[in-house]
């Protein structure tokens, strides 16, 4: 009885004309922005395949952010030029003794403050190079399914 069944189910499931099946990811990321811009480059081309190597599929436009990076360097570069000169003067001032405890203690003020400035300076080009970073997005042992966004459109934060 139980063979019969067997076969009458196997006749059944064999004499279909199409066999339809649906294949899906075992697992899948979705990828999303920490950062807002205009999507500058996408690589539409390997969309459905499965990426080894490390690959660059999506970059947003980061054009501001180098030219304020090159101000800030510059600015950088200009403000230790400063801080040399203070210090230079700071030490020049401690060793004369007849000038007052009022313009050393002020020359040491001009030459922390140069100081704070410069720490300032590498926090914000450390914080812009981290952005520039989150700007561009890699695919490494994955499969690429889709890209939803297109070149020279606009993404939003999330």
């Amino acid at each position: 009885m139980k063979s019969f069944i067997i076969i009458l189910l196997l006749g059944t499931f064999l004499s279909a004309s199409t066999y339809l099946a649906k294949v899906e990811p075992y697992s899948f990321t979705q990828i999303k922005s920490q950062v807002e811009g205009v999507v500058s480059y996408v690589n539409k081309e390997k969309e459905f395949s499965l990426i080894s190597n490390p690959l660059n599929i999506l970059n947003l436009d980061i054009t501001q952010e180098n030219i304020t990076l090159q101000n800030l360097k510059h600015s950088l570069k200009l403000q230790t030029d400063i801080l040399n000169i203070h210090q230079t003067n700071f030490y020049k001032k401690q060793k004369v003794k007849h000038i007052s405890a009022y313009e050393k203690s002020h020359e040491k003020l001009k030459l922390l403050n140069s100081e704070q400035i410069i720490t300032d300076l590498n926090k914000s080009i450390d914080i812009l190079k981290n952005q520039i970073l989150k700007k561009q997005f890699h695919v490494h042992d994955n499969y690429l399914h889709r890209i939803v966004v297109n070149e020279n459109e606009y993404v939003s934060v999330g």
